[in-house]
């Protein structure tokens, strides 16, 4: 089963810049590392084993000539912007995940091999597979398999201190939202090749959309069509089918809005 894994905000600034915008909402964040092969670095910002990952280009001429498909992207969307760009699905069986893609007609990329140096002195490794697709349509998820058990990763990140409690109360991530052209449509096609459930399409007043999700175990990814103008229309006019917004899910009940980076974040 597919497991919602990470959110990735391309930044501008570092990461050690984007760690402090996060504390000052109250979300426990830390640096992460410098993938080296690629000239990247980044910052996270972890809900048990799901988190947020502020991606910043480190070596520009490194990250121009690397292979990896999410590299290449955040060079593109860093030209124009900073701002969420893309999600990963967590699985364990990324070989075998590969072949199914491929039967289903989908081209991919990998699975090939990623590893960063933590700031501890760690190494930590994983492997990653893509789905090639046309520039226009909205992009599948790309997938990932960590280096060993999901038992050992959470102890080992709760002992150096990445999984810690925030101080606003925020328990995990509940919603993550895409400005797309068509809901339905992208619906369909997310669940027919991830063999996910889906919700009912309904209508969000506020943001002037229609809105319908497909629901993994432990997120929802909802896409909002626009039906008019608002914050959705604002989103697919200026940066393209791409996610704009995480809500997370905490002990608050009147919710905050705050626009950071250029995303927004619901706790």
């Amino acid at each position: 089963m597919l497991t919602f894994d990470h959110l990735v905000h391309a930044v501008g600034c570092t990461p050690k810049e984007a760690e402090g915008k996060m504390k000052e909402l109250g979300f426990h964040t830390v640096q992460g590392g410098e993938h080296t092969n690629w000239g990247t670095w980044n910052s996270l910002c972890y809900f048990d084993l799901s988190y947020i990952e502020f991606l910043a280009v480190q070596h520009e001429d490194k990250a121009k000539k690397a292979d990896n498909p999410l590299v290449q992207e955040t060079v593109e969307k860093l030209q124009h912007g900073e701002g969420m760009l893309q999600i990963a699905l967590r699985t364990n069986h990324i070989e075998e995940l590969a072949v199914k893609l491929a039967e289903k007609g989908l081209q991919v990329k990998g699975p090939f091999e990623g590893k960063r140096m933590r700031n501890d002195g760690h190494l930590i490794e994983w492997k990653m597979l893509f789905v090639e697709q046309e520039e226009s349509s909205l992009k599948l998820p790309f997938f990932i398999q960590w280096e060993g058990a999901d038992e050992d990763r959470r102890l080992d990140l709760q002992q150096v201190g990445v999984i810690a409690p925030h101080h606003n109360a925020v328990k995990e991530i509940q919603t993550i939202y895409y400005a797309v052209k068509n809901a339905c449509e992208t619906v369909e096609r997310w669940k027919e090749i991830l063999e996910v459930q889906v919700t009912s399409p309904e209508k969000n007043k506020e943001w002037n959309a229609l809105c319908q999700s497909i629901v993994l175990k432990n997120v929802n990814i909802q896409f909002c069509e626009p039906i008019g103008e608002g914050l959705v229309q604002n989103h697919l006019i200026n940066d393209g089918e791409l996610p704009f917004a995480v809500e997370f899910q905490g002990e608050n009940t009147q919710k905050k809005k705050q626009q950071i980076l250029d995303g927004l974040y619901i706790y």
